[in-house]
This record gives structure tokens, C-alpha cells and sequence, in this order.
């Protein structure tokens, strides 16, 4: 499913920039078939087709790629996919040392890790997911302590993006990043420029230690550009989804 969500977004996003009617289509049957992929009982996404079970990363990948499918002006009906996502995500959310907490897939839980990346530090990647799952449903920081809740815990020293191998970890920064953004530019600074210092100074070519060895340039270095695997998520997404997500990130706040 992750993989099916993500072919969802870029293909929408891609339709919306270019007006290729021949996208518009294949990205519509594909969200007919996500809508339809959803769990009826538990009212999220996991990994396989109706599979009885659900966690929130999966279903915030689904909700975005929805998302992103009707604002390029594809036909999305969402009508009872939403509220039934919003219904799994107040449930998966728990008051937890006096703030709210959305779990992974048990409430108030710590977001998932790789079995080989058990040594990265827990961070509220989900209160990121849910955040923004609430303002596409059309909530407002206003009058919204949950939103409230997820801002001040994401923006917390702990949390921010740091390049210390216990704390990389890209999806999580994606997922705060897309939430923050929508909140407005006082809110989005800092967060952003803790970002980008984080990637910047550790890009292939332009870290200190290929800058004093003299690794500035392609023909020096076959890695120039680049973004080192050594995130939470580098072991299974390797260089190029490192890069990727770099660029990505890099990128939200022109978005």
C-alpha cells in the first residue's frame, strides 16, 4: 500500500502540473480502488487490501494520496472514506503525559521502527500524520486543541530535525514538515530552519569532511549530490529514497 500511495501522489501531482489528460484517468481508477482498499470496520489503511487491521502511517499515506488526487481536479469521492479514517484516528489517539498522542497502531503508541533500526529515537511521526489528516478534513488550529497538542509536541527541542544518527529519520520529518507548513510562516520557521541545516550540511559534497578532502564535484565522488542511507528508514529506501526525500523536503516550503 505504501507503494500503491505513493505512485498515487506523484502521478496526481504530475497530472496537475502538466494537464496530461492521459494521467487523469489511471489516477482516478487508482483512487476508486484506494477508497475501496480501506478497512470497513476499522476504518483505515495497512499494508494489503482490506486486511482487517490498520495503522496510521499507512492510513495517513492513503488520506494524502487522496488528497493530493482531488486538489489536481480529479473525481474523488470521499465522502465516507474520511469520516470513517477520522473515526480510526480518534481512536488511536490518547492523552499521554498531558499531551495527545496518536499511535501506531494501538492508542498512544510509539511510531514503527525497522527491525534492524530499533536504536533510532520514537518521535511523534503520527501526531505529524494526524495533524495534517485533521486539516484536510477541514479542522482549524483555532479551535482545535488536538492540533494544538501535535504543534507544540513536534516543535519541542527533542523532535526537531537534528543529523544525529539516533534522531534521522525522513519520514517523520515529511510528515511534521507537510503539517507546519499549513500552519503559517511564524510557526513553520523554526522547525524549517532546523531542517535545513540538518540536510544541507550533510549533502554529498558540501558536509566538511568531503569539503577538506576535496570532494566537491562529481568526477571526485560518485555519491556528489547525494544523501548518505543512515536515517531510520536509509537500511530498507537505500541512497536513492534518502536523496529523494532530501530534495522533497528541501523543496516544502516552496510549496
Amino acid at each position: 500500500m505504501y507503494q500503491q500511495t505513493t505512485a498515487i501522489i506523484a502521478l496526481a501531482e504530475l497530472y496537475a502540473i502538466s494537464g496530461d489528460r492521459n494521467l487523469r484517468l489511471p489516477v482516478e481508477d487508482a483512487c476508486i480502488w484506494l477508497v475501496q482498499a480501506q478497512n470497513p470496520d476499522f476504518g483505515g489503511w495497512r499494508y494489503e487490501y482490506q486486511e482487517g487491521v490498520s495503522d496510521t502511517s499507512v492510513t495517513g499515506f492513503a488520506l494524502f494520496a487522496l488528497e493530493t488526487a482531488r486538489l489536481a481536479g480529479i473525481r474523488v469521492i470521499v465522502d465516507e472514506a474520511y469520516p470513517l479514517a477520522g473515526i480510526w484516528l480518534e481512536r488511536i489517539t490518547a492523552e499521554v503525559n498531558g499531551n495527545w498522542k496518536t499511535g501506531y497502531d494501538s492508542p498512544g503508541s510509539n511510531n514503527a521502527r525497522l527491525r534492524n533500526s530499533q536504536e533510532f529515537d520514537h518521535n511523534p511521526c503520527m501526531d505529524g500524520a494526524h495533524g495534517m489528516a485533521r486539516l484536510m478534513f477541514g479542522e482549524s488550529i483555532d479551535d482545535d486543541d488536538m492540533l494544538k497538542s501535535f504543534r507544540d509536541v513536534i516543535l519541542k527541542q527533542d523532535y526537531l530535525p537534528c543529523w544525529k544518527k539516533d534522531r534521522i529519520d525522513t519520514q517523520y520529518w515529511w510528515w511534521a514538515s507537510l503539517f507546519l507548513r499549513q500552519l503559517g510562516e511564524e510557526t513553520w520557521r523554526d522547525w524549517r530552519e532546523a531542517l535545513e541545516k540538518a540536510l544541507l550540511d550533510h549533502q554529498r559534497g558540501f558536509r566538511k569532511e568531503d569539503i577538506k578532502a576535496g570532494r566537491t564535484n562529481r568526477s571526485k565522488m560518485d555519491e556528489y549530490g547525494s544523501w548518505d542511507p543512515v536515517g531510520a528508514w536509509g537500511g530498507a529506501g537505500g541512497r536513492v529514497y534518502s536523496t529523494a526525500m532530501g530534495v522533497i523536503l528541501l523543496a516544502m516550503g516552496w510549496r
